[in-house]
């Protein structure tokens, strides 16, 4: 993936998993007229769901086969492969998610009401502990680190 200064979010490469966050129907015409090969696809393409939000990327991330993006209003997207839950989405395994085809938002913090002892306000803003900061991902699992750099959030795979 690769983020212009308009705060677009390009993607290209593998997309069996849907970590490219590209439509799957429309890759699949793709596919049948020769565009693109075996679930890659050779050229960059802004992801759709995003320019359709119109929402500003600030920030991505990018696990073997999932992907993040962070928006210009502080909120966290995850798309692509969630068999461990590594999108942050429910706990992985029986009952979620395994593919997350387009992006979705992460409920953590606030959105999860799981940071209340972090923030002395009952609400969202002035509170960095449930703005997300930074990323890091890899072939099962994910981390968020806060902007209170004090709050770290994982998921995925734990052994």
């Amino acid at each position: 993936m690769a983020l212009n200064s308009d705060g677009i979010v390009f993607s290209w490469g593998e997309h069996k998993y849907a970590q490219c966050g590209q439509d799957l129907k429309k890759l699949q015409r793709l596919l049948v007229n020769n565009e693109e090969k075996d679930h890659q696809l050779l050229k960059p393409k802004p992801i759709p769901f995003f320019l359709e939000q119109g929402l500003r990327i600030k920030k991505i991330c990018c696990g073997s086969n999932h992907s993040f993006a962070i928006t210009s209003q502080d909120t966290l997207y995850a798309w692509g492969n969630n068999s461990y839950g590594q999108c942050g989405s429910n706990s992985g395994g029986k009952g979620s998610k395994t593919i997350i085809e387009q992006p979705e938002e992460v409920a953590y913090g606030a959105h999860a009401n799981v940071n209340r002892r972090c923030c002395r306000s009952k609400t969202k803003e002035n509170c960095l502990c449930t703005i997300p900061l930074d990323l890091a991902a890899g072939e099962n699992h994910s981390l968020v680190l806060m902007a209170d750099r004090a709050t770290l959030y994982t998921f995925g795979y734990n052994q």
